[in-house]
Order: structure tokens, then sequence, then C-alpha cells
């Protein structure tokens, strides 16, 4: 098979990922996305090869921290949770099984991220996604600047940037080389990263089986949180009288009539303004309404969105570095691939010292 090591200098035409040549920089990989997402694209016959080549590619940039996060095995606590309407409702229901197969070649590809001594994280009854959520919280405290490799959507939520310091916490895709910082996510999803798990809970994921509100997508559940700044927020005011909807009708239907017989062009314009203005009002009105309508699914809903931030796992904060390949070993396992080539070039990095370490312990018991 053959192909670069691990150690290979950089393909030049590639952009640099934003965390490169940042030594307070903490790159945290969505393992089990990555995963999915090999399989999805390449299937199981080029996943081994695809996989690998992602990894050595993002460790030719030498990241200065690293760590992996992945699903638990089996239910998480999301599994749980009991849809109020629908008894047959089951987080993640209907996707398609994977292959055994699957399951097999997703433990060896980790066994080959731990020969990289890259710490493997995880907790009982809880995603990646959550994992991140906290060694994200905890590594910002401690005053790293962390990418999360995932094009995941819920990991947007954690988007943040300082006036000082630029973004601090962003979403990196290492398949397509694109980055999200919390402009990227107000430009593509028209909230705020704070609001990401409201915006979901309204809108609804297909992929995860979040319910969400009938009937209300993305544009006007993002519509809603421009007006409130939360879910609950927007529950607790009192949806518009009917006396309004007709107010506002006769509004229109008068503006449509002064178009008719205006013909300055500065006028229409003003008028066109006032009308779009209250239509504007006149849908926001009817989301909130189909909000208020489906209240009990949207904040149940919003229990499936929320990140945990402070699951039970122990950070090892003094492996984060990247380095200490088990190089024998690794060697081994990539002639056993047929990786020969890679195997040839994998680099014997020492571990240098964390960049900084929490004055005070921060593992979970």
């Amino acid at each position: 098979a053959g192909g670069r090591g691990c150690g290979a200098e950089v393909n030049d035409q590639k952009p640099a990922p934003p965390w490169a040549g940042d030594e307070s920089a903490l790159v945290l990989l969505d393992w089990s996305w990555w995963l999915n997402k090999a399989f999805r694209i390449n299937g199981l016959e080029g996943m081994t090869s695809s996989v690998v080549g992602w990894l050595c590619g993002l460790l030719a940039w030498r990241p200065a921290h690293l760590a992996i996060a992945l699903d638990c095995n089996g239910p998480t606590h999301r599994h749980r949770m009991q849809h109020p309407t629908d008894e047959a409702w089951i987080y993640k229901g209907g996707r398609d099984p994977k292959p055994s197969d699957f399951y097999t070649l997703a433990d060896k590809l980790t066994e080959i991220a731990e020969l990289h001594a890259i710490p493997i994280l995880w907790a009982q009854e809880r995603e990646a996604d959550d994992v991140i959520a906290t060694l994200t919280g905890r590594a910002r405290a401690a005053g790293y600047r962390v990418w999360i490799c995932s094009h995941d959507k819920d990991l947007c939520s954690l988007a943040e940037s300082t006036e000082k310091e630029g973004i601090v916490v962003g979403t990196w895709d290492n398949f397509e080389g694109t980055f999200r910082g919390p402009e990227e996510v107000r430009t593509q999803f028209g909230v705020e990263p704070a609001q990401i798990p409201d915006l979901l809970a309204i809108w609804g994921d297909t992929g995860d089986k979040v319910p969400g509100v009938p009937l209300l997508g993305r544009e006007k559940a993002a519509t809603i949180l421009g007006a409130w700044p939360t879910l609950e927020d927007a529950l607790a005011a009192p949806p518009w009288p009917a006396e309004q909807y007709t107010i506002t009708e006769g509004h229109t239907r008068a503006l449509a009539k002064r178009l008719k017989i205006t013909a300055d062009p500065a006028k229409r314009a003003e008028i066109e303004a006032e009308r779009a203005r209250i239509m504007g009002i006149r849908t926001l009105a009817k989301a909130h309404a189909k909000l208020h309508e489906h209240a009990e699914i949207a904040r149940f809903s919003r229990q499936l969105t929320a990140l945990d931030c402070d699951v039970a796992c122990s950070i090892p904060w003094e492996e984060l570095p990247v380095g200490g390949f088990h190089v024998d070993d690794l060697r081994a396992r990539y002639n056993d691939l047929g990786f020969t080539r890679r195997a040839a070039e994998v680099p014997a990095w020492k571990k240098r010292a964390p960049w900084v370490l929490p004055y005070e312990s921060q593992e979970v018991a």
C-alpha cells in the first residue's frame, strides 16, 4: 500500500490548520465522528487507509497537544430519556445498522491511535460530544486554545472568541480543511454559538431523532432566537392575541393599495420596507405560536441537544503533548497492514512538557 509516514513533510498545497504552530493549542479529535465518516465515504475496504491517512496528515502539522474522544459502548443517558407522546421513540433510532466488521475495524484503528501515544477519553453513558464539551471547558480554564476536529453541528455551541486572543475555541474539519469560529457559526446558522442547542431543539435533527417543532425549520427557529435569547425565554413570552393578526392583515392590505397608486420610487421603497417589516412580525408570531403549541416536545428536544459539560472522566494533562510514539509496535502494525512507507517513516518524537498544567487537579473521580 505504501504512503507517507506520520513524520512526512506537510503538503504545501493544503492550507495550514488554524492551530498550526500554536503552543497553547489543544486539538480534540471526535474519533467516533471520524470513523463513521470514513465508513460512509470509503466503506469498510477503504476505511483503514482513509483514517490512517487523515491521522498522519494531521500529525504532520505537529499539533502541540492532542486527545481523542470516543462514544461510550452501549446506550447513553439520552437513550434513557422518554418521548412525552411517542412511546416507540428511540434516540438515534432508524439508522441503518453497521456490519459487525465495522466495530472490529474501529477497535483496530483506535489501537493505532493509542500507538501514537494519543490519550483516548470516554465516559460511561456519554457521547464523544459530551467528553469534548467537558475537556474544552477544563482546558480553556487552564489557558489552552481548543480546536475540535469534527464537523458535527452540535459542537458549534462551544465556539468562542475573546477580544484579546481572537478565536479560542473552534471546530475544524480535517477532511475539508475548513474551520468554524463564532463568526462562521453566526453566518451558517443565524444564531450565536450558545444558542445552537436551542436552535437544534426547535429545528430538530433527523439523524439523532431529535423531534423538534413540526413545520419550524432552521430559518424560523433562528428567527425565534433572534427575538428571544433562549428557548425558555420564547416560551415564557405570551403568544400574540388573535386580534393582532387582524390588525396587521389590515395594515398590509392598506400598504398594498398605497403601492398601486404611488409612483415615486423613494416612497415605494419606504412602503415596501414597512410591508416587509409587518409581514416579518406576522411570520415570527406564527412561528412563536407553533412553538407554544408544541412546548412539551421543544423542551424534550432541548434535553437531547444539551451537551454535558461535566462528565466523569480523568484528563491526563501530562500525556496531551504529541510525541512518545510506540515506534517499534507502530512500525510492525503498519507493516502488517501493508503501509510499508509509513512504517519506515514513523518518527521518534519525544513528548514535551505540556504547555501548562492546571493549578488544581481537574480530574473527576
